[in-house]
């Protein structure tokens, strides 16, 4: 219960906005993962964690997030229940699970990206539907995509980070040529400094 307190006090102090591009990249990393389906509302899971966490129903009581998703789904909401927690509250706590899910399936780092790179791209990178492709290709080593993109990378790993983000975008851009897609991995990482 300390890690999802402790990443739900990360999310917490995210700006409306920041919290609504988190939910997307949460969601779809967690659809990737085939941890929920495109059906599931992510203000009802909110909801339902909330409501649920009050009765005991907490990841920290189940072997794995599989079944802790599916009693979440299984949960009855109490209609007057749901009135007492904001939409805000609802979101943060669908992100905080989701983002200790996320951290589990792909190794440490994923947090960070997802809570303090991801959120300041661009949107004209159009990170949600490749997302999962980063973190899946950095996976065991998602510090060094964070240190990429906030200016904290190793200049000795410098080349071989760039090269493994080239080949993702490559998958996801095969019309784009590596100088264009270098120039906007420089915007980017402009933008990541501002913000």
């Amino acid at each position: 219960m300390g890690f999802i307190i402790g990443i739900l006090s990360v999310v917490s102090a995210l700006t409306p906005d920041l919290l609504d591009k988190l939910v997307n990249l949460v969601t779809t990393v967690l659809e990737k993962l085939g941890i929920i389906d495109a059906k599931d509302s992510h203000k009802e899971m909110g909801d339902k964690m909330l409501q649920a966490e009050e009765q005991g129903i907490t990841p920290e009581n189940y072997e794995n997030y599989d079944d802790y998703y599916k009693a979440i789904r299984e949960f009855e909401l109490d209609p007057e229940k749901s009135g007492i927690y904001s939409e805000k509250e609802k979101l943060e706590k669908y992100s905080a699970v989701g983002l200790a899910q996320i951290q589990e399936a792909l190794g440490d780092g994923a947090i960070s990206f997802l809570t303090e790179v991801a959120t300041k791209l661009s949107p004209e990178f159009k990170l949600d539907s490749k997302v999962h492709s980063y973190l899946s290709s950095f996976e065991g080593n998602i510090e060094k995509l964070n240190g990429y993109f906030d200016g904290s990378l190793a200049h000795h790993l410098f080349a071989d980070v760039e090269k493994q983000i080239l080949d993702v975008e490559k998958k996801h851009s095969p019309e784009k040529s590596n100088d264009e897609i270098l120039t906007a991995l420089d915007k980017e990482r402009e933008h990541i400094k501002e913000h």
